[in-house]
C-alpha cells in the first residue's frame, strides 16, 4: 500500500531537499529497525534569512492556503538540511481537526487551536456525525493539502494533517468531563461513537493521501519529520493519560487497530509520564512499529536519565524509538542507545553545532 512509486520529471526519481538515495535507504531500514546507524535529522537556519512571513489575520495563519505556501517557499530558502535531515512541510491546522469536520466548532488562537465544543448531547446525536465537506475546516484542510501538493514538484514532502480520532475527537465533540462519566456510565454508547470516528477518520486520512500521491510525491511524512515509502502516521490518544490500562485496552486500543488497518507503518505518541501506564499495552501491539516519547511540560526533558529505562525497555521490545532532544542530550542519547530504529530530531543552534553533532558520530565510527 504504497502512496507513491517513480515519477519521470527528467530523471530517475525526484531528490527532495536533503534527501539523498542513503538517506532514503535508512529510512527503509528504519522502518524494519535494520539500520546500522542511528538516524539523525537536523535542518538549519541560514544565516541572515528573512523573517518568516507575517499572516494578516488569525484566519489567513491558519486556514489560507496561499499563505501556507509562502510559509513552505520562506522555509525552502531560509533552511540547510544536515545529516539525514530533509525539508518536510506540514498541513496541519492543529491537533484534533477531525471533530471539526463531522459536526463540531473550533477556535482559532494565536499558538493552537481550540476544538472542544459539545455537541454531542446525546447518544443518538451520534448518527448524524459525517464527514461536512461544505464545513470551514473541511475546505481549509483540503486547500491547503492541494495547495501544497501542487506546488512541491519534489522540492519537499508533505504529510497528512494531525486529526486524531478515537477519544480525543469525541472528547471535542462531548466534553472531556462528561466523556470521563461515560466510560462508566455509557461504555457501549462510547465504544460505538468511537468507531464511527474512526471510519471517518480512515476516510479523511484517505483522500489526503490521495491528493499527495495524486501529485507525484514518492512516500510521506507526518508532524514528525521521519519519511516513511509507504502509508504512515503518527497515532495518538491525549486523552489516555486520564485513563486505566483497562479502560485504554476496551476504547484506544480498537482505535489504534482499526487505524493500523489503512497504514504500512505506524508510531504512538506517547506524551507525558501520564501515559507511560499504557506502555504495555502498546508494546503489545505486533502492528506498531514504534514509540515517540514526550516527557511533556514541567518534567526532566528527553536526555534525563531516568528515562533511559523505558528506553531500554521499548528497544528491547523489538520497538522504534523517536525523540526530539537538543545536541548535548544527542550525544548522550547517541553513546547509551542501541541505533537499531532509533531515531533522533536534534535541535541544534546553527551549522557549528550542526557540524559538532556530525563529527561526534565520527568518534563513535557513524558517518552521517
Amino acid at each position: 500500500m504504497l502512496c507513491h512509486g517513480r515519477v519521470d520529471v527528467g530523471r530517475a526519481m525526484w531528490e527532495y531537499r536533503g534527501m539523498t538515495p542513503e538517506t532514503k535507504r535508512l529510512y527503509h531500514q528504519f522502518w524494519g529497525r535494520r539500520n546500522e546507524r542511528t538516524i539523525v535529522y537536523m535542518t538549519v537556519t541560514r544565516e541572515g534569512a528573512a523573517p518568516w512571513p507575517a499572516p494578516a489575520t488569525l484566519r489567513e495563519r491558519w486556514e489560507s492556503p496561499e499563505y501556507r505556501q509562502r510559509v513552505a517557499e520562506h522555509a525552502l530558502s531560509a533552511t540547510d538540511c544536515r545529516g539525514d535531515g530533509f525539508m518536510a512541510v506540514q498541513t496541519a491546522i492543529g491537533p484534533g481537526s477531525l471533530a471539526a469536520m463531522i459536526g463540531g466548532d473550533y477556535a482559532l488562537q494565536d499558538n493552537t487551536v481550540w476544538f472542544e465544543f459539545p455537541v454531542l448531547k446525546t447518544w443518538e446525536d451520534v448518527d448524524a456525525l459525517r464527514l461536512r465537506a461544505d464545513s470551514p475546516m473541511y475546505k481549509a484542510t483540503e486547500g491547503i493539502t492541494r495547495q501544497l501538493a501542487m506546488n512541491s514538484r519534489g522540492r519537499y514532502v508533505m504529510g497528512e494533517t494531525g486529526l486524531c480520532n478515537g477519544l480525543d475527537v469525541l472528547a471535542s465533540l462531548r466534553g472531556t468531563q462528561r466523556l470521563l462519566m461515560d466510560l462508566h456510565d455509557s461504555p457501549a454508547e462510547v465504544a460505538k461513537a468511537v468507531s464511527v470516528i474512526d471510519g471517518l477518520w480512515r476516510e479523511v486520512y484517505a483522500w489526503q493521501c490521495d491528493i499527495i500521491a495524486g501529485h507525484g510525491q514518492e512516500g510521506m511524512t507526518s508532524w514528525l519529520p521521519v519519511w516513511c515509502p509507504g502509508r504512515w502516521s503518527t497515532l495518538q490518544s491525549d486523552f489516555a493519560a486520564m485513563i486505566s490500562p483497562d479502560h485504554f485496552q476496551e476504547f484506544v486500543v480498537p482505535t489504534l487497530e482499526s487505524s493500523m488497518d489503512i497504514l504500512d507503518h505506524a508510531i504512538y505518541h506517547l506524551d507525558g509520564p501520564g501515559q507511560i501506564p499504557h506502555l504495555e499495552s502498546l508494546l503489545a501491539l505486533e502492528r506498531l512499529d514504534g514509540i515517540q516519547w514526550m516527557p511533556g511540560a514541567g518534567v526532566p526533558t528527553e536526555g534525563d536519565d531516568r528515562w533511559f529505562p523505558l528506553y531500554e525497555r521499548i528497544q528491547a521490545a523489538g520497538k522504534n524509538l523517536v525523540l526530539f532532544c537538543n545536541g548535548a542530550e544527542a550525544k548522550k542519547l547517541l553513546r547509551r542507545l542501541s541505533p537499531a530504529g532509533l531515531y533522533l530530531c536534534v535541535s541544534v543552534s546553527g551549522h557549528a553545532e550542526a557540524e559538532d553533532i556530525i563529527e561526534f558520530n565520527k568518534t563513535l565510527g557513524i558517518h552521517l
